[in-house]
């Protein structure tokens, strides 16, 4: 039986064990990136026309290596010792992690059509909407996507639940599609658990980068007044809340390694590498 208390426990023990590798992998591969693509967006967002599209590809290529960092993280909590080794697996298996992304997201916007019809169905302009223009939905309709949003939110949290372990399968794995059905095997008789784990980690990275952007921002804002976005108090307020950011998803993708091995041991019945 996996039991969460010990999944956390192995976690924090890895953290320590393994902190100087992981901050010298997180630094410049998650750190830096996303200090980068924080400040791609604020300099696309205060400039017009094709002047903002210059930053989409710069943010593209942060994305892609923040995710192959921390693939990497995932694989050294999954068993592989050398940061080296591990940052050749998660390349090899970055195309396969990105095909199951997009798979997923397809599915995703299959799920968003029927809000799609109900909109369509009670007279929604859609041309309007797309134009930039206030279109509000009737009444009837608003209520009808409510109560389908009621029955779909429990329903992705179970699924997501489900398939939390997917990344780690992915890299440790070669299965192919059958990774769903492994994850979904590995899995089983957690979701509630794991759905627990989602609403806990929301809560304390949302309250803790909230404080840090705002309490944070506050005071540089005070000692270096106010800008436009991108001056001394702006800049080292993103410094300050991409540093939590990577602590929280280095955290994270530590304990999901440390779950995909229990997992893994009480499924197939082997002692896993800790």
């Amino acid at each position: 039986m996996v039991e969460m208390e010990q999944v956390w426990d192995r976690t924090a023990a890895f953290l320590r064990a393994r902190r100087a590798t992981l901050v010298a992998l997180a630094l410049p591969a998650l750190f830096v990136p996303a200090v980068i693509g924080g400040l791609a967006e604020t300099a696309a967002a205060q400039d017009v026309g094709a002047s903002g599209g210059i930053w989409m590809p710069v943010r593209l290529v942060v994305g892609l290596l923040m995710l192959w960092a921390e693939l990497a993280i995932l694989a050294l909590a999954a068993g592989l010792d050398s940061p080296r080794a591990a940052l050749r697996q998660a390349g090899l298996r970055l195309p396969v992690v990105i095909g199951f992304t997009l798979l997923l997201t397809a599915l995703l916007l299959l799920l968003a059509m029927p809000a799609v019809a109900i909109l369509a169905a009670y007279g929604f302009d859609f041309v309007a909407a797309a134009a930039g223009e206030s279109v509000t939905p009737s009444v009837a309709a608003a209520a009808w996507i409510a109560l389908y949003a009621l029955v779909l939110i429990p329903l992705l949290l179970w699924v997501a639940a489900r398939l939390s372990l997917l990344a780690p399968v992915i890299l440790q794995e070669r299965r192919g599609l059958g990774a769903i059905a492994r994850t979904v095997a590995l899995t089983h008789g957690l979701a509630a658990k794991i759905i627990g784990m989602f609403l806990l980690y929301g809560i304390v990275s949302t309250v803790l980068t909230a404080a840090t952007q705002y309490a944070g921002g506050t005071i540089l804002a005070l000692i270096f007044g106010s800008d436009d976005g991108l001056g001394v108090a702006s800049v080292l307020t993103l410094l300050l809340t991409t540093l939590v950011e990577t602590a929280l998803a280095v955290m994270l993708w530590v304990f999901t390694g440390k779950l995909y091995l229990a997992a893994r041991e009480r499924q197939d019945g082997t002692a896993a590498h800790r």
